[in-house]
């Protein structure tokens, strides 16, 4: 049902949609086994002003299969529930294979030295799951239009001398 309300409200670019009207404007692509954290990330990103068009897949391969034929994303939202799960390997291999388009990675952390190697795999951006859906929009945007995101706590944790992003 939800995919068919996101698939709805794509084709309906020019009327209103969720009660906002224009065009949607972004196209994102989320990364994540979780079919839940997937279905409330498209249900609350398809309702706000600047709404995103959203595709949902399970594995980084899945995602490289869809643009091999020419599927473009703004963005791409890695998602894990905690960032220990979250595969360098796969970061590495999706920012080689779609290097114009930035990766953001959300998941829980406690661990700042792993999201910094997450960052150096290819992530422009990590934000950890405890921030709010506000932020992660403005995470969206930021590495949307070339910047980086690293909330403070991150940047806090390890010294600017060992950031090497």
């Amino acid at each position: 049902m939800l995919d068919h309300y996101v698939e709805s409200a794509a084709r309906l670019s020019h009327s209103v949609v969720a009660g906002f009207p224009g065009p949607i404007r972004r196209h994102l692509a989320i990364v994540d086994q979780s079919r839940l954290r997937s279905d409330c990330l498209k249900l609350a990103l398809g309702m706000q002003p600047r709404r995103w068009r959203v595709a949902d897949v399970a594995t980084v391969s899945e995602l490289i299969q869809r643009v091999l034929p020419g599927e473009e994303f703004d963005v791409i939202l890695v998602g894990g529930s905690t960032c220990s799960q979250i595969d360098l390997g796969d970061i590495s291999s999706l920012a080689a294979a779609i290097p114009q388009t930035p990766i953001l990675v959300a998941a829980d952390c406690d661990d700042p030295e792993r999201a910094h190697m997450i960052l150096r795999a290819g992530a422009r951006g990590f934000l950890p799951a405890s921030h709010s859906l506000k932020v992660l929009i403005g995470a969206l945007e930021r590495v949307r239009t070339g910047g980086t995101y690293v909330p403070l706590s991150l940047t806090e944790a390890v010294p600017a001398a060992e950031c090497k992003y």
